[in-house]
């Protein structure tokens, strides 16, 4: 491990040099300063004394987490100060992110270990005021009926053997559970449930309950992308955060393969993918197209075979396109994408996800990643390792089937909850499985790493059978809390769908049904939100709009962007002091006159009427999203709330503009102010439209639409 220690001291001084932190060794430092007693000199830091501490989610504090806060706190304690912990050892899930639920238990069993001159007041919480009766008492039989034995081998560290768990009087003896077991043969795996858990979803469904009131569990995004293809095969809406990065949208993928085969006609294997893929099948049937590519296996231009072959699709549908690449910037390209092939209409379950894919083509195009090569090679292999930054958030208001993991489920409750469990990776359900623990360990001091890798016939070894074992037991106390997790989720129903390998898995927990499944009429309801709306784009009438796009247009738009860009960045006074630094970042890919720029957006503040909008009072948002009551996007530049709770919506504008364009947007200014209406209630509203180049404002009144 030399190679490592070398390394390592290496990086350290590479970050003293750049008067930087390494991020992952911010908390060894302040253990480190803690251990040589500089308590007082970390409060001095903070500005003042912290006296009182709450924690919530206590269990899943880790050791090096632990070993911070305990010092503050005992130092607050010392000065009359408090602690307040919330948790629960039975949802401790995140031992791979170092949660230990030991340092909960032993504060709980012993605390004046811990803080000798402090009472302790322990409260166990009884009462579960989520679920309904049947729910209720079902999580507690597998636990302390199913799985007593098993547990029994643990010593129950976590409580579930005597664990209280009582029902509000107007939850009793309502709700639904069932629970089903799949055996499978060979490697058919998680597609042995499909037609039941289809059949279930239709069954609620038909039942009354909204797709926003399901949610599916699994323990891997891998089963969840399974199940989410199973759904939106039978066009469900389906919402899930492992399925909200647009790369892992199967029809984005397709596009995207039709743009590598129009960035490289020699790309045979892009353009067969696009024409194998749901798009083109509602054009030529794929079983034509599977004849097709088996009679020109190796051709060295697949498209001049398929425009011989299909001379009439080619002319229809490709051939515009193709004459145009490098002509058309990529947001154009891909808007003819989804007009030409009718994929809006096609697939209206991905209209949120086109529209984000839009959205980010016109934000790369703004910092320079402008032609279709660039945009691909970012798109496949996003360079700068932003891993979120094709992932697109959902409002709350979008109605779908939501699937979550279980460790991302916690903390949350639903009326309908569908488990999916796998019992061959769960030691709660087959303890003849030994749970996933591992075999490698690392222990590391100041000045060396040690690598231990333990197998089970190492374990004659004393110490060696100690750390493995102590492992061992936190893995399978995981699995059982993992679990417990998944049971305590749902409101109303739950179903449990619980699958294994035939012959070699003997599931704990039995199939059964409790209760009687609820039916909700048309005029119940269970959601006390807003009303829901659904998110809609028209890209035709986007295509439609779009006027030619000459080398001039090109230039004038990119110019307007970086406008808004820098625009965006500046919320209050102070951060006009930055403004070259936002200058130099957007306007580095254009030929601009970087002087007149940064003049025209001064002058902002020269003007009386729009400088009151940058006063720091105010609550501001910049390129914020809001949605009408039909569903509609808008992106608004400016939003402002003064402290008297005033509002002002400023949108910005660049070029020359003729009357027609001047009425067109006063209607837009209007409509935003109708929407900030609806959504802020009766409130002072005005507009601006302001001209950054030719310093012309525009007062709209609330009047106007009053």
């Amino acid at each position: 491990m030399k190679l490592f220690v070398d390394f390592k001291n290496h990086i350290v001084k590479t970050y003293n040099i750049l008067g930087k932190t390494f991020l992952p060794d911010v908390n060894k430092r302040i253990i480190n300063l803690l251990e040589e007693g500089y308590v007082p000199t970390i409060y001095f830091t903070l500005g003042s004394y912290i006296y009182h501490y709450l924690i919530d989610e206590f269990q899943d504090t880790s050791k090096i987490q632990w070993e911070i806060l305990k010092p503050l706190i005992e130092e607050s304690l010392s000065k009359g100060g408090s602690l307040f912990i919330v948790g629960d050892l039975k949802q401790s899930i995140y031992g791979f992110r170092k949660a230990d639920f030991e340092i909960m238990k032993n504060l709980i069993d012993d605390p004046v270990r811990f803080f000798p001159q402090s009472k302790c007041i322990n409260k166990t919480l009884n009462y579960n005021y989520r679920s309904f009766g049947h729910i209720v008492d079902y999580s507690k039989k597998v636990f302390q009926e199913y799985l007593k034995d098993t547990i029994s081998k643990t010593n129950d560290p976590t409580h579930y053997l005597d664990f209280e768990s009582i029902s509000l009087d107007k939850h009793l003896f309502k709700g639904y559970v069932k629970t089903q077991l799949f055996g499978f043969a060979s490697d058919e795996g998680i597609k042995c449930i499909k037609d039941s858990l289809l059949k279930t979803i239709d069954d609620l469904l038909n039942s009354g309950f909204r797709p926003d009131q399901i949610a599916i569990l699994a323990l891997t995004n891998k089963e969840i992308n399974t199940i989410s293809g199973w759904l939106l095969e039978k066009n469900y809406t389906v919402l899930s955060q492992s399925a909200s990065d647009i790369r892992q949208r199967k029809i984005i993928n397709e596009i995207i393969s039709l743009l590598k085969f129009f960035n490289n006609p020699l790309d045979n294997l892009s353009f067969a993918t696009f024409l194998m893929g749901d798009i083109f099948n509602f054009i030529i049937d794929r079983s034509i197209i599977l004849d097709f590519l088996a009679e020109n296996i190796a051709p060295k231009f697949l498209y001049i075979k398929f425009k011989d072959s299909f001379a009439e699709k080619w002319n229809m549908y490709f051939k515009e396109i193709f004459n145009n690449v490098g002509y058309l910037p990529v947001y154009e390209l891909v808007l003819n994408i989804i007009k030409t092939f009718k994929i809006d209409e096609n697939f209206q379950q991905e209209s949120h996800y086109l529209s984000f894919l839009l959205d980010k083509i016109l934000e790369f195009e703004s910092v320079g990643i402008s032609d279709l090569g660039s945009f691909i090679d970012y798109f496949e292999n996003n360079k700068q390792g932003e891993s979120n930054i094709f992932s697109c958030e959902f409002s709350q208001s979008q109605e779908g089937i939501q699937l979550l993991t279980i460790h991302k489920s916690k903390g949350l409750q639903f009326d309908v909850v569908i488990n999916v469990l796998n019992a061959d990776k769960n030691f709660a359900l087959n303890p003849n499985k030994r749970s996933n623990g591992q075999n490698e360990f690392i222990f590391e001091t100041k000045d060396t790493l040690d690598l231990l890798y333990i197998t089970k016939n190492l374990t004659s070894n004393e110490n060696l059978c100690q750390i493995y074992n102590k492992d061992q037991l936190k893995k399978n106390i995981e699995d059982f809390n993992v679990l417990y997790v998944a049971l305590t989720r749902a409101k109303m129903q739950m179903y449990n769908f619980i699958y294994y390998k035939e012959n070699e898995t003997k599931c704990s927990i039995k199939e059964e049904e409790i209760g009687t499944k609820l039916s909700i009429n048309k005029e119940q309801s269970f959601y006390t939100g807003k009303n829901l709306v659904k998110f809609k784009t028209n890209f035709n009438k986007l295509l439609s709009q779009s006027p030619a796009w000459t080398i001039k247009r090109i230039k004038d738009s990119k110019k307007g962007e970086i406008y808004h860009k820098i625009l965006a960045h500046l919320k209050y006074e102070d951060d006009f002091l930055k403004l070259d630094d936002y200058i130099l970042k957007y306007s580095r890919f254009i030929d601009f006159d970087i002087n007149k720029l940064k003049q025209e957006i001064l002058d902002i503040l020269n003007i009386d009427e729009l400088k009151i909008l940058f006063n720091k009072e105010n609550r501001v948002f910049t390129e914020k999203t809001f949605i009408d009551k039909k569903g509609n996007i808008f992106r608004m530049d400016r939003v402002v709330i003064d402290k008297n709770n005033n509002i002002f919506v400023l949108d910005y504008k660049t070029g020359k503009t003729t009357k027609q364009e001047i009425a067109n947007y006063k209607s837009q200014v209007l409509n935003y102010m109708n929407i900030l209406k609806d959504v802020f209630g009766q409130c002072n509203l005005l507009g601006f439209l302001y001209n950054v180049n030719t310093k012309e404002v525009i007062k709209i009144e609330q009047s106007l639409f009053d």
